[in-house]
């Protein structure tokens, strides 16, 4: 019996919704007759709570009719309408506490280490299942990228020169500023592009615009070296040559460095995890109410 009354009031609470919307967007276009129609259906919905709830549910279905008869484009609603208007106030809700409170970051270089971490790589050694690789997006917000050798023979990396320009994060590799697409093609973005050869074939690996991909290839070719600069120091240079490399509408002149390491077609010349970087929620509030201190950190 209860449940029943408990139905009977959503739907009146429902029905009563559905007139004060009516009113709120159709009340500069309804005419007399229909504004009657809209006050006589709120009187008999108040009405209807006084009846048993068979017979408020068959008045509840004469106010429905009522209601899509005045009711233009905004009764009956769809469900498309209705979780268009959840979208909407979510998205301005959220836009709300983003301007005013709380504002989600993602670190992505590591300009700000030891504070923040930026985005970190993990060699992987062999392949991993894809429920393995979602498991990891998932917990470590880790992104998989590989490349793969095209022929056999000694391979060759990019390496830039004073006048070469890289783009608004320099490195030691020479890359190439590229545009795409993120978010399955819907949000243009950028990534850098490196152009590695082996024997006679070119390999192309792309990773994120703002992760420093020096840091893999020496981990991965020279494990045992310090760093680039390191490491060129000691090479004769016969191992550094131009080499003019296909664009768009030109060859490129690229400087590449030989590395001495022999690799197969299909093996793999780079494997690795690039991780998230810092996930943040920066705080807008407190310093209108104090003042900064030392040892404060800013985004």
């Amino acid at each position: 019996m209860f449940s029943k009354k408990n139905k009977t009031k959503s739907a009146a609470k429902y029905l009563l919704s559905i007139a004060e919307r009516i009113e709120n967007y159709r009340k500069d276009v309804l005419t007399k007759e229909q504004w009657n129609t809209l006050i006589e259906a709120r009187s008999r919905i108040s009405g209807a709570l006084t009846l048993p709830p068979e017979e408020a549910n068959k008045n509840f279905d004469e106010i429905d009719a009522l209601l899509k008869s005045i009711g233009g484009g905004v009764y009956p609603t769809t469900g498309l309408v209705e979780n268009a208007e959840v979208f909407l106030f979510a998205a301005i809700l959220a836009l709300a506490v983003r301007a005013f409170f709380f504002q989600p970051f993602r670190i992505p270089t590591n300009s700000m280490w030891p504070t923040y971490a930026g985005m970190t790589f993990e060699l992987i050694e062999g392949e991993k299942s894809t429920f393995e690789k979602f498991k990891r997006w998932a917990f470590l917000g880790a992104s998989h990228y590989s490349a793969r050798a095209n022929d056999t023979g000694t391979l060759q990396i990019p390496i830039t020169t004073r006048k070469d320009k890289t783009g608004p994060y320099g490195g030691i590799l020479y890359y190439k500023v590229v545009d795409t697409r993120k978010f399955f093609g819907l949000l243009p973005s950028q990534e850098r592009e490196y152009t590695f050869i082996v024997g006679t074939q070119y390999t192309v690996l792309r990773v994120p615009l703002e992760f420093s991909f020096d840091d893999v290839a020496l981990a991965t070719l020279f494990p045992q070296a310090k760093s680039w600069n390191e490491l060129f120091s000691r090479q004769s240079s016969k191992n550094f040559h131009k080499i003019s490399v296909p664009g768009k509408n030109h060859e490129d002149k690229i400087s590449y460095f030989d590395t001495g390491i022999q690799k197969s077609a299909g093996e793999a010349i780079f494997n690795f995890d690039v991780l998230s970087g810092d996930m943040l929620f920066v705080d807008k509030v407190s310093y209108h109410f104090r003042s900064p201190k030392i040892g404060d950190a800013f985004v």
